[in-house]
């Protein structure tokens, strides 16, 4: 029903009557259009254009997030902080046992 009513509307609007005669309750239509090959040409390259570009633009969207990862880089060098064996001001402790071996941070 409607799809009916649009297409009387449209064909209404096409041959120029309006107001009252839109309602005249009569079963005949006068003056209705009928569409040509090339108007549903048109009408189908729309929905083929809609279907393609709904998916389209939601692929898209989602492909053009932008997202944060995390990176970290770890510097490969070692700096040697107290070498053994070589006098030192530092006492170094590891769960109160001294530590015997060079000290290096990384």
């Amino acid at each position: 029903m409607v799809a009916r009513g649009f297409s009387y509307l449209y064909n209404a609007r096409a041959s120029g009557r309006c107001g009252s005669e839109l309602h005249d309750g009569g079963a005949e239509e006068k003056g209705t259009t009928r569409i040509t090959g090339s108007e549903s040409l048109v009408r189908l390259i729309g929905i083929i254009a809609g279907i393609i570009a709904v998916p389209l633009s939601i692929y898209l969207f989602v492909a053009g997030e932008r997202s944060r990862e995390l990176t970290y880089y770890v510097n490969p060098t070692t700096t040697t902080i107290v070498k053994n064996g070589q006098s030192s001001d530092i006492h170094r402790l590891y769960r109160d046992q001294p530590v015997t071996s060079d000290l290096t941070a990384r």
